[in-house]
């Protein structure tokens, strides 16, 4: 609403200091009961407990409570969809094989610690988990949303500038989010479908890439590859070879044959 930098500077009058106290407690009551960082929970202690804040100030602390609420959200919710894209393509991979075959195997129940093991294991060079990455977007907004904030007060302008320019920076974290949904999805799937082989004795496997005008060039040169499954290594030999990576794979045995179906550019099946 066109604050000047003027105003957001000055300091809360006492009604003001002890209505933010009473929004302050609330979120550290959220914050305990949805298991929010307790980093923050810390910060909203030592907020609630100084005698002098600016209006930048609350501002900024009502701002970073709704970005700490969506991203314990979004962990729990790519961190169920990891789990769900485990156990799936495991017993999906599990019945394929032994539908195939015409032989079926007795195997033992996935359990969660099995589970949580793998997710907490780093598989990207840079040694991050999918937690790491999440962290870093939203360290990415909330500065964005402070330096928009803040140049907004300065420049004097009202809310239509900066909402502009923030969902101009917001759809490019979107589509980072995006992205970081879809590998994380494909690698733990790659892992299920690594660790299913292994329990049903499949030795080698086969790269399968999605064939249509958009399939990248390393999934082209990949297709039809032939690795042993004690070489599987997502990324290098196994799926997801980039970001956004549609391969999967297949085992392979000597006497398979068949025909692909591919897309082309006119969206017509081959």
């Amino acid at each position: 609403n066109s604050v000047s930098m003027l105003d957001a500077k000055r300091m809360l009058n006492a009604r003001e200091l002890e209505e933010l106290r009473w929004t302050v407690d609330e979120y550290i009551k959220y914050g305990r009961e949805n298991a929010l960082s307790q980093r923050w929970v810390k910060q909203l202690e030592n907020a609630s407990a100084r005698v002098h804040i600016t209006r930048l100030e609350a501002l900024q602390l009502k701002m970073q409570q709704h970005i700490e609420a969506l991203y314990g959200g979004q962990t729990d919710a790519v961190d169920a969809m990891i789990r769900d894209a485990y156990r799936d393509t495991f017993w999906h991979g599990a019945y394929e094989i032994q539908h195939g075959t015409g032989v079926g195997w007795q195997l033992e129940p996935i359990s969660n610690s099995r589970i949580e093991s793998i997710i907490k294991r780093p598989w990207t060079a840079d040694g991050r988990t999918f937690s790491d990455r999440i962290w870093t977007n939203k360290q990415q907004l909330l500065n964005t949303l402070e330096t928009k904030l803040v140049q907004a007060m300065v420049r004097g302008e009202g809310a239509s500038a900066f909402i502009d320019d923030l969902a101009q920076e917001m759809g490019v974290m979107r589509n980072r989010a995006e992205a970081l949904a879809y590998t994380e999805a494909a690698y733990f799937s790659s892992v299920a479908q690594g660790d299913c082989y292994k329990e049903l004795h499949v030795k080698r496997y086969r790269v399968v890439a999605t064939l249509d005008h958009k399939t990248s060039k390393i999934c082209r040169e990949m297709d039809g590859k032939v690795f042993p499954e004690s070489e599987r290594k997502p990324g290098v030999t196994a799926y997801p070879f980039h970001t956004r990576c549609r391969s999967t794979d297949v085992p392979h045995y000597d006497d398979m044959w068949g025909v692909r179906a591919a897309r082309g550019a006119d969206g017509k099946t081959y």
